[in-house]
């Protein structure tokens, strides 16, 4: 190559892929009308109405959809999938190593670490240890979001 010549790069620098695929996918939720959540910018918020509401939360190429209908669910999805490649795995079980039940009759959603928990006491050599008492609350019920707004 002559020492005069510049090259143009097509892509993102190494390291920077992460960052760019998050300016890319925010530009497009502004323009679907999300707005990102203040206390954690990966989690986006659309109100569609009188008690429409639809979450989407984005961690790298993780990505969860969860609302108030299964047809406002579907038709966000269906926008998403025209502009990127989407794998559709159903029903949450699992995501970033936190359990997740959702009762539908209910309407009662549980969280639970305890297998990274359990990971984590072997990884440490912990199993036989002394539990000690904890002042957290082990179970924590929360507010929807309709009536915080």
């Amino acid at each position: 190559m002559n020492p005069s010549q510049v090259l143009k790069q097509n892509r993102s620098l190494y390291g920077l892929a992460a960052a760019t695929w998050f300016k890319m996918f925010l530009s497009f939720f502004k323009n679907m009308g999300f707005v990102a959540c203040v206390t954690d910018p990966c989690v986006f918020v659309r109100h569609n109405g009188h008690l429409l509401w639809i979450y989407v939360t984005l961690y790298v190429d993780d990505m969860m959809i969860g609302g108030t209908s299964d047809m406002l669910i579907d038709k966000v999805a269906d926008e998403f999938s025209s502009h990127f490649k989407l794998k559709t795995l159903g029903n949450v079980r699992f995501i970033l190593g936190i359990e997740v039940e959702y009762a539908h009759q209910t309407k009662k959603l549980k969280i639970s670490q305890a297998a990274c928990i359990n990971r984590m006491i072997v990884k440490f050599n912990q199993v036989g240890a002394k539990a000690v008492h904890n002042p957290s609350v082990m179970v924590k019920s929360c507010s929807s979001a309709r009536k915080e707004s």
